[in-house]
């Protein structure tokens, strides 16, 4: 519009001075002519540099922070995803803001669920100190682990038999895709700006497949759970944080076990992640009496993997609820739960360095 109305205001001033002189020759009016024409381009040239400016520091200087209020404390949600109804537990800490903040989704083990997974991880607590939020989703598959063992979800792992050696039903909901959805929607409902998958067991295993299969995550920590899928191609740079118990009698920290386990050690698994990114030669460190740390750095897009290894522990969460009190049933195979490093507060401080 600014354009139009100058533009007007040159020709108009051409005209009237064309019209002031009645005794002008051909010749003479011709160069009235040439001078209303590069004077056209010339207030041109100048209107185009007159609204580019302006729009510029506009668009830049108008672009809102993220501001999504929630209210606090744990919800139990449903949610309708590939048609079909999957829930979860949303923990958001009083203490966030509604501003940009982290996502840890935690993954129960082969026969669990929400419930027990939430609480057993001490996760509430660390979100409560930092601000971010934690969700629990359950497994759409039932099975029962073992003869003996528990009743309860199990996840579908890409390329992986279930818990108990059989195959997945080719029916089963892909959660993959499950996953990629649910972080989709929490995304949008708060204000995330990196997140993180972290499980136990068996939702350790689908926690490093999401690595190989996912680009939602920026974060993954296997408890309990750390493998590497063959092929593995990440779709975008993930952290790798890992915990694992040196005396973990269900997925061995030396390898067998289970057919959904495999013969890979522990190490071997963090070192083929660590091959994979292209990080640069390991460093190891004793952060306490019991927990070894393994760490890669300097990996593809600024990322790393570390391995805490911990001696004498059992299949469990480090800093987590006491596993064998909790469920004193299985305390022969879940063992001692160290209380010497939180699995929370290192998996939050390598997300919120994201």
């Amino acid at each position: 519009m600014r354009r139009c109305i100058q533009a007007t205001l040159v020709l108009a001033l051409v005209a009237a001075c064309s019209s002031s002189d009645d005794t002008s020759t051909a010749s003479d009016t011709a160069a009235p002519a040439e001078a209303s024409t590069t004077t056209t381009e010339a207030a041109t040239t100048t209107v185009v540099a007159t609204t580019e400016a302006p729009t510029t520091v506009a668009t830049t200087s108008t672009v809102p922070e993220c501001s999504r209020p929630a209210e606090a404390g744990r919800q139990d949600r449903e949610f309708e995803i590939d048609g079909i109804t999957r829930s979860a537990i949303v923990y958001v800490p009083a203490s966030y803001a509604g501003a940009d903040t982290g996502l840890v989704l935690t993954l129960h083990g082969s026969g669990s669920n929400a419930s027990e997974q939430l609480p057993g991880t001490r996760l509430e607590s660390v979100a409560d100190e930092h601000g971010f939020i934690v969700v629990a989703p359950n497994a759409g598959v039932t099975k029962q682990v073992g003869e003996e063992g528990p009743t309860g979800g199990v996840w579908n792992v890409p390329g992986v038999p279930y818990v108990d050696g059989s195959e997945v039903d080719p029916n089963a909901p892909d959660d993959v895709s499950f996953l990629n959805q649910l972080v989709d929607g929490l995304t949008e409902e708060f204000c995330i700006s990196a997140t993180a998958v972290s499980g136990t067991s068996g939702g350790g295993r689908m926690a490093a497949a999401l690595g190989c299969f996912s680009d939602r995550f920026d974060v993954i920590a296997p408890v309990a759970g750390l493998r590497i899928s063959d092929p593995c191609t990440p779709l975008r740079p993930v952290d790798v944080v890992a915990f694992h118990g040196t005396e973990d009698l269900v997925n061995p920290y030396a390898g067998g076990g289970p057919a959904s386990w495999g013969p890979m050690t522990v190490p071997d698994a963090a070192a083929a992640w660590a091959s994979l990114k292209a990080c640069g030669e390991p460093s190891t460190e004793q952060v306490s009496v019991s927990v070894t740390a393994s760490r890669w750095a300097a990996c593809e897009g600024d990322t790393s993997v570390q391995l805490y290894s911990v001696e004498g522990g059992g299949h469990n969460w480090p800093g987590g609820e006491d596993a064998a009190a909790a469920r004193p049933e299985f305390a022969a195979v879940v063992g001692v739960t160290t209380q010497e490093i939180s699995a929370g507060e290192i998996i939050w401080e390598v997300l919120s360095s994201r």
